[in-house]
């Protein structure tokens, strides 16, 4: 697999990662205040597993590259929506996710709980279902909302640009600023002499981003375009 890293990816492969342009506060307490807990002043990089949730059901522990735990991850993989929940590693909530259904491109929500309710707080909207490109939109919520079925991204314009290919899994996470694009994180096969693992890949998050918004991203895309994959090759049992 050694030529892995040399294949597909996006336009951004050779770009360095940056420092977050914009103070991202997505994720919110339980009162509804701006949630700062993993936002990384210098950066992160962690391991994560490929399709936890569309084969086993699993939880999942996230780690750094050296072996500390950064979140957990629940699926419930009979569940129709696909909603998952973020915990921290003291197995508190911090956010979920929810594929919405029947949508015409593949969407999902990140929501969080706020007064015991769940707000979406940001959207991923995917370009195409029928493509092996991975690219996706990521719309964020300034006000989030209590009605997950009345959510519209109507209007708005895109904070993050996910561009990628799910074969050799590698994703840029782009954001827009004045005169072009910033690369923000990544998600590669292998990563500085660590070898690849089975099933397996690396989140590299520049600074100052939200490390546990850009995690749930990554999952929510790898959801996202396994379903897919699963749909356009059902006769596949799996890896």
């Amino acid at each position: 697999m050694g030529n892995m890293n040399s294949m597909g990816g996006s336009e951004f492969d050779n770009l360095p990662i940056s420092a977050c342009p914009y103070a991202y506060e997505v994720m919110r307490t339980a009162a509804g205040q701006p949630d700062r807990r993993f936002i990384s002043q210098g950066g992160a990089t962690l391991v994560l597993r490929e399709h936890i949730f569309s084969w086993s059901g699993d939880d999942c522990s996230i780690s750094d590259v050296s072996g500390n735990g950064w979140f957990k991850i629940k699926g419930k993989v009979m569940s129709l929506h696909g909603k998952s929940t973020m915990m921290d590693i003291y197995g508190m909530e911090i956010a979920g996710f929810e594929k919405k259904m029947f949508s015409l491109h593949g969407t999902s929500h990140i929501t969080v709980n706020i007064n015991g309710v769940p707000h979406v707080v940001a959207t991923i909207k995917a370009e195409s279902s029928f493509q092996l490109r991975a690219n996706s939109d990521v719309y964020i919520h300034q006000v989030p909302n209590p009605n997950i079925d009345a959510v519209s991204c109507d209007g708005m314009q895109p904070a993050i640009q996910i561009r990628g290919d799910i074969i050799s899994k590698k994703y840029d996470f782009m954001v827009p600023v004045q005169g072009g694009l910033v690369k923000i994180a990544q998600v590669v096969r292998s990563w500085q002499g660590f070898a690849w693992v089975p099933d397996s890949y690396y989140l590299q998050i520049g600074p100052g981003c939200d490390v546990a918004f850009i995690t749930l991203l990554a999952f929510a895309l790898d959801e996202m375009w396994s379903d897919n994959k699963q749909n356009n090759h059902h006769h596949h049992g799996g890896f």
